[in-house]
């Protein structure tokens, strides 16, 4: 009886050490561990859900202009702008401010001086939906400038950085000025 357990035993060890060595039909052969987290090439083709807005024109107006003491001029005018929604979901215009700055034309040094905005917190319920332009206008009031000087308008979308857009490097636009 221990002959014949002792030869069970024997068998079944040389049997495992042989299925051990034994290599698995490629069919169903593990070639590699699962990664855990996507691999840099897997995330590039995730495609983000977030808005993305772009000024695509802008233009100015002088509304109306009186000489001060100092030799400056000041300005009245209006900003008329259109934006556009170039990302793949859309964004509620309460969340959307614009605002400009204005610097001088190839200046070495910038000092922009306020160019004012708006906020289009006023369009209650209002959807800029993917590939929809949004176009308004705001006045500027008493902007101290030199006369017969160019000058560079930048407006900026979102100029608070609140909405998290595809492409932050797109929201400003700028215009040559000169008001004489």
């Amino acid at each position: 009886m221990k002959k014949i357990l002792f030869i069970i035993v024997l068998t079944l060890s040389v049997n495992t050490l042989i299925q051990a060595q034994t290599p698995v039909s490629s069919k169903y052969q593990r070639t590699g561990s699962i990664p855990l987290t996507p691999s840099p090439t897997a995330k590039a083709y995730q495609i983000q859900k977030l808005p993305d807005l772009k000024v695509v024109s802008i233009s100015i107006a002088k509304l109306r202009s009186s000489q001060e003491v100092t030799g400056l001029t000041s300005y009245d005018f209006e900003v008329t702008y259109t934006i556009k929604n170039e990302g793949n979901i859309a964004i509620d215009a309460r969340s959307v401010d614009i605002g400009g700055t204005i610097d001088y034309e190839n200046a070495t040094v910038t000092r922009p001086i306020g160019g004012c905005g708006c906020s289009l917190t006023s369009l209650s319920g209002e959807i800029i939906n993917p590939g929809a332009t949004y176009g308004g206008s705001y006045r500027c009031h008493n902007v101290s400038l030199e006369n017969s000087r160019r000058y560079i308008y930048s407006i900026k979308v979102d100029q608070n950085g609140r909405v998290t857009e595809i492409n932050e490097q797109n929201n400003i636009a700028q215009i040559s000025i000169l008001f004489q």
